[in-house]
């Protein structure tokens, strides 16, 4: 999902799991809140380390050995978004040269491969926790708000590679 939808699962993975967590733990917790704060430079760093340390105690309590660094997720998502930004600046002012599309797309495959790393190694603790925690649970089936989201991350990824190869699309 990650790597389909071009890292915006990133979002909609912070809420899913966020909101998984407001509802075990009955903690005050607002889920959309939570995964909107990646909108918001160096503060969304802040939420994403949050949000790993808080599954990391989570297993901890359990005495659940846990993989989840927080200090890790912060840094690869600190790359992954600087990656993820590569170019923007000239995006805005309408003018994309071959050389700038085709390091924007190697920043896009960058950021993309960081995220799609970094959920997957903290949801294979996550799924750890729900094992142990409700040894019946089922895994969730995909929901609107994913497909939606592959959906946009598959078409911006037509735009990115239509950016890197099609000249006259550099110049709409």
């Amino acid at each position: 999902m990650s790597v389909l939808s071009g890292g915006l699962y990133f979002y909609w993975w912070l809420y899913i799991t966020w909101k998984h967590y407001r509802d075990h733990t009955g903690e005050e917790a607002y889920p959309v809140w939570h995964a909107l704060t990646l909108l918001v430079p160096i503060y969304g760093l802040f939420r994403v380390h949050a949000h790993t340390r808080t599954f990391r105690e989570l297993m901890m309590v359990r005495q659940l050995t846990s993989t989840i660094s927080p200090v890790t997720a912060v840094v690869v998502a600190l790359i992954a978004g600087v990656f993820g930004s590569v170019g923007m600046a000239d995006v805005w002012s309408g003018e994309i040269s071959e050389s700038l599309a085709i390091f924007m797309l190697v920043g896009g495959v960058i950021s993309t491969a960081l995220i799609a790393w970094l959920l997957v190694s903290v949801q294979a603790n996550i799924n750890m926790y729900w094992r142990v925690v409700s040894p019946n649970a089922s895994s969730c089936r995909l929901g609107v708000g994913e497909v939606l989201l592959t959906i946009l991350g598959i078409a911006f990824w037509g735009d990115t590679i239509a950016t890197t190869f099609i000249e006259s699309w550099r110049t709409l």
